[in-house]
């Protein structure tokens, strides 16, 4: 009997702890979370289930809601808008557990037509205040172009122009309960304060030698050139900085722009969105230029 009590111990530990190991563990027996996109169909019967049709998926399905403060963000939706969900199951989605968008498709007709007519509206009220001769905007008082009011211009005209054509989509394409809530992002913020800082600056700055020099105002050009105005020095030699700003700047805009028109591709149906960011390095980039402007232009003498 005691060899049998010695053999029985390891027997039994031995046996519990293969069962152990056969039973599913509660992390291994809860289905996985399933993250899909696909297109709203419709609001079932009270709200308390949505019809979609996830990609990938054969059918539509009717999904429930794990939360019912989830059902707010369908509250606006029409068929065909797209849904971004995460579920309670990969293989078997039978309720959604989270939203992470519901966004209103927008062509790109209507894309290009807002952003252009957004950028005559503006032009149009340049044109207003300067008795319909906006290029004065960007002449300085020499009568030559001013590459601190251009690339000002430049940079200000794109973030306006997307901002409007913001605007207006939502209310073309959402309704006025949409009016608003378009949040600039903080690289843009700061993209347009450097923008606005060099122009001052240079404005300051050439104040500044002209007094320095006993000089009014520099001499006037016999007629503004765009070219050799915003890339030649007032000696008529190719100036690096003038073209390193210029160049930095028009990236910048073309950049955003593009981003921009794909951003508005997707509507979010939510009361507040933030226009596309643009990037550290194109930031760096875009305040390096314009600290090499000012250091070049403090340097130089005036004619």
């Amino acid at each position: 009997m005691v060899h049998a009590k010695y053999w029985l111990m390891p027997a039994f530990i031995v046996v519990s702890i293969l069962t152990l190991g056969a039973s599913p563990s509660l992390a291994d027996s809860a289905p996985a979370a399933g993250s899909f996109t696909g297109v709203f169909n419709s609001m079932g019967p009270g709200g308390a289930s949505v019809n979609v049709t996830l990609t990938g998926e054969p059918k539509a399905l009717d999904l429930t809601f794990a939360d019912t403060t989830l059902r707010a963000a369908f509250a606006d939706a029409v068929k065909n808008d797209a849904v971004t969900i995460t579920t309670d199951s990969a293989s078997n989605p039978t309720q959604i557990t989270a939203v992470a968008s519901v966004a209103r498709p927008v062509g790109r007709t209507e894309r290009v037509i807002f952003l252009a007519l957004s950028g005559v509206i503006l032009v149009a009220i340049a044109a207003a205040v300067t008795k319909f001769r906006p290029q004065s905007l960007l002449i300085s008082k020499d009568n030559r172009y001013s590459n601190s009011q251009c690339q000002l211009a430049l940079w200000f005209g794109a973030v306006a122009t997307v901002y409007v054509a913001s605007v207006g989509l939502r209310i073309h394409v959402l309704g006025w309960d949409f009016i608003g809530g378009v949040n600039l992002p903080q690289n843009l913020i700061a993209l347009t304060g450097l923008s606005a800082f060099t122009f001052g600056a240079a404005k300051v700055i050439t104040v500044t030698k002209l007094q320095q020099a006993g000089m009014l105002q520099k001499t006037p050009a016999a007629q503004p050139n765009l070219l050799t105005d915003l890339f030649q020095n007032d000696n008529k030699q190719a100036d690096l900085g003038d073209f390193q700003m210029i160049l930095v700047v028009v990236a910048a805009v073309l950049l955003f722009l593009i981003s921009s028109f794909h951003f508005l591709g997707m509507l979010t149906l939510t009361p507040q969105v933030t226009l596309p960011d643009v990037d550290t390095a194109l930031l760096s980039g875009f305040g390096l230029g314009q600290g090499a402007y000012l250091v070049k232009n403090t340097m130089q003498s005036v004619s």
